[in-house]
């Protein structure tokens, strides 16, 4: 068989990862942390699975260590050829549970299921833990024996029976030789039917003296049930008579609890000398009420009607009349009328302007101005006599004084010949005249309003609002008309239904106020009449039964009897009846076993003959089978040795020199006269043992069809000359069996040695 592809889904650090293997020897040779234990873990987990592992398993197997926290999922597939065939598997797994694990196989494209979920054992023959011993080869596990599952397929290949386990067989033998006879304890087959036999033979002479004394007893036995008989006839008659007394005193009993029953039914229905209504009148009385309560119920929800609430408040309010039509037309009409007249009298001005007349103003005061620079004048003029200049300053001076008194003298003339008009605003006539109107207009209409309570808000509004009101209480008050003669007709019905009640009281002299609560106890009444007729009659009934089934005609004269002494006498004689009887019974029985033990204590002594036999052939087969355990040992691990020799000596010569191997394969060298274990030798020589024992493992166990091989760096602990010839073995190995090889350095690296 060979290995064609892998894909890891996710394994450990690998993800999405495809790898194909060639024929011969594909090489991994790679630094740490590739993955190469990793891709060698995930090939052994598809034909094998991972074992499972709970939360406080302190083991850290392949399913934990791979596990891929990075999520997705934990497996994928591996592709194969066995027999002809490509076998492809598919195999994903749960986190710790092996019954979250999904396996799917196919066989050329279509599932398959002949592998029945064990593909390595189906493939190899092996369990995983002989597949780990043989085709699994790394550097951590160099242990030198073989596995059940190995020896079964040496067997099928060497021609073995499959039960050939000739120490055990031996043992057993011998074991069973041993339980027949033993030297020292005497605890063995023989031994102990010897024993049984002695007490056989003690227990036949003891039976047979019991059988002898069982006569006398039986006589002794008709004597006391004579007695017993006599006591009994006596004591029958005793006990009859007393049951028969008691019977009475019993029917006594149950009449007596008639009568009082009677007698509180009469007390009861003295209560209602005429009786009570019936419960077809008691329901009709009931119906009754409850439609006067109905009844009364709906007139208090109309008496709470918010209609009837605001009929009371418009009432109130139209206490004095409701206005009329015309009066209402009329307030109506004086409405639009005061509405216009608001108009115009807002759009009429409140003032006018008025044109007078003023008459001229006189003023003079600027004549003493002239008349005072004229004499400024003069003086300036005197003054030229003395002073040029200071006389021709003042004659200026005064000539403008006179010339501006004159020039403002003749405007004021020339303003005096003009007439004087003036403007003034005063109050409209108009205006007025439309305010007198307005408030004529508006007196009969706030007398209307103020009449019916209506004070705030403009006309228009207070109009509408009273119109409504005035419609409101009109139809308010017809309602009230519809209701008083709704309540007028319930008033009526609860009459008639009140004298419908009264009646069905009155036929059976019920007088009350309360109809809930009579109708109640009336009811309550009635059941307990029921109840006391029904338990009267099941008194008289229970009574006269009672009599019938005891028979009770005539009451015996006699007295009962004390039947104390009678029964103890009877028990002390029953008492040496039983205790004989038991004694009878237990000789009896033993007597019985007398011809039972005489068998046995023949079956025994057939017994001790037989085993002395038995005894005898085992060991004898022994013996026998001790001689042939030897001469098998070396068909079945002589094979096993020749090829260790083999691939030892093209090794290291010194592993092939003096080699022993026992049945258990179990492999040791002999040096300095001595022979020893394997486990003596260096680590780099025990490599060498381990793979040069698998090789010959592999070789005897896989005659047909080769499987492939898997190391996993196993020759960490080799040097270099051991690592060559070790290579040059493998390559050798490769034209036969397909290799996977894993290393971590160029130093064990095939392909650097080739």
């Amino acid at each position: 068989m060979k290995l064609i592809s892998c894909y890891i889904e996710n394994y450990g650090a690998i993800s999405e990862r495809e790898i194909t293997f060639g024929d011969g020897i594909t090489e991994f040779c790679e630094a740490n942390g590739y993955g190469k234990t990793t891709i060698a873990s995930f090939i052994k987990a598809m034909f094998y699975g991972l074992d499972g592992y709970k939360s406080n398993t302190k083991e850290f197997g392949d399913r934990k260590r791979f596990y891929p926290f990075s999520g997705g999922q934990f497996g994928g597939n591996l592709t194969f050829e066995f027999n002809g065939d490509t076998y492809k598997v598919e195999r994903f797994f749960g986190e710790k549970s092996e019954t979250q694990d999904n396996l799917v196989v196919f066989k050329g494209g279509e599932q398959y299921y002949g592998f029945d979920g064990k593909i390595g054992e189906s493939v190899f023959g092996l369990d995983r833990e002989a597949f780990e011993r043989t085709l699994f080869i790394d550097a951590t596990d160099i242990k030198i024996s073989s596995t059940a599952s190995i020896g079964k397929k040496l067997e099928g290949i060497l021609g073995g029976e499959g039960d050939e386990n000739f120490d055990l067989a031996a043992e057993r033998l011998k074991t069973a030789a041993g339980m027949y006879k033993k030297s020292r304890k005497a605890n063995d087959y023989i031994s102990i039917e010897k024993r049984t036999n002695d007490s056989l033979r003690a227990e036949i002479e003891n039976v047979s003296a019991i059988k002898a004394s069982l006569e006398p007893k039986y006589s002794s036995l008709s004597e006391l049930k004579k007695d017993g008989g006599a006591i009994a006839e006596e004591l029958k008659f005793a006990s009859t008579l007393n049951e028969t007394l008691q019977a009475w005193e019993t029917l006594d009993r149950l009449t007596e609890k008639a009568n009082g029953l009677k007698r509180e039914l009469s007390l009861k229905r003295a209560e209602y000398p005429s009786g009570v209504p019936d419960e077809k009148d008691l329901m009709r009385a009931e119906r009754a009420l409850t439609e006067i309560t109905a009844l009364t119920a709906m007139s208090d929800k109309e008496s709470e009607d918010v209609n009837s609430r605001k009929l009371d408040y418009l009432s109130e309010k139209f206490s004095i009349g409701v206005p009329g039509a015309d009066e209402m037309a009329e307030i109506e009409q004086l409405i639009r009328e005061y509405q216009a007249a608001d108009e115009e009298y807002l759009a009429v001005p409140e003032y006018i302007e008025s044109e007078t007349k003023k008459e001229p103003y006189k003023n003079d005061k600027f004549k003493p101005v002239a008349i005072v620079g004229g004499a400024i004048a003069l003086i300036g003029i005197v003054a030229l006599f003395f002073s040029g200049i200071v006389g021709g300053g003042l004659i200026a001076i005064g000539l403008l004084a006179v010339a501006a008194s004159a020039v403002i003298s003749v405007n004021q003339k020339m303003d005096a010949l003009k007439t004087e008009v003036q403007k003034e605003r005063v109050l409209n006539p108009e205006k007025q005249r439309l305010k007198e109107r307005l408030t004529e207009i508006n007196r009969p209409i706030e007398r209307f309003f103020i009449k019916y309570g209506y004070k705030e808000g403009r006309y228009e509004t207070r109009f509408a609002l009273i119109n409504k009101d005035v419609s409101d209480f009109k139809e308010l008050q017809a309602a009230k008309e519809i209701r008083a003669k709704r309540a007028e007709k319930r008033a009526e019905e609860t009459e008639r239904l009140k004298s419908e009640i009264k009646e069905i009281f009155a036929a059976k002299n019920v007088t009350t106020d309360n109809y809930s609560e009579t109708i109640k106890s009336l009811r309550r009444y009635a059941f307990e009449i029921s109840a006391l007729e029904k338990r009267c009659k099941s008194a008289e009934v229970e009574a006269k039964e009672y009599a019938e089934a005891k028979n009770l005609k005539e009451r015996p004269a006699a007295e009962k009897k004390d039947v104390e002494a009678l029964i103890r006498e009877q028990r002390e004689l029953s008492a040496q009846v039983t205790a004989l009887e038991k004694e009878i019974r237990d000789g009896e029985w033993e007597a019985e076993r007398l011809d039972d033990l005489v068998a046995l204590k023949a079956k025994s002594d057939e017994k001790i003959k037989e085993y002395t036999e038995k005894y005898k052939l085992l060991s004898a087969a022994a013996e026998f089978l001790e001689e042939a355990e030897k001469s098998i040992i070396e068909k079945y691990v002589g094979p096993i040795k020749r090829g260790f020799t083999k691939y030892s000596a093209a090794l290291e010569k010194a592993l092939g020199e003096k080699v022993g191997m026992n049945k258990n394969f179990e492999i040791s060298f002999e040096e300095g006269g001595k022979e020893r274990s394997e486990m003596y030798k260096s680590q780099g020589e025990r490599s060498l043992v381990a793979l040069c024992f698998r090789l010959a493992l592999i070789e005897n166990m896989y005659g047909g069809e080769k499987p492939f091989l898997v190391f996993d760096d196993p020759f960490v602990h080799l040097d270099n000359e051991h690592i060559g010839k070790v290579i040059a073995l493998l390559n050798e190995l490769s034209a036969g069996f397909q290799i996977l090889y894993f290393t971590c350095h160029d130093s064990r690296s095939l392909a650097a040695k080739s």
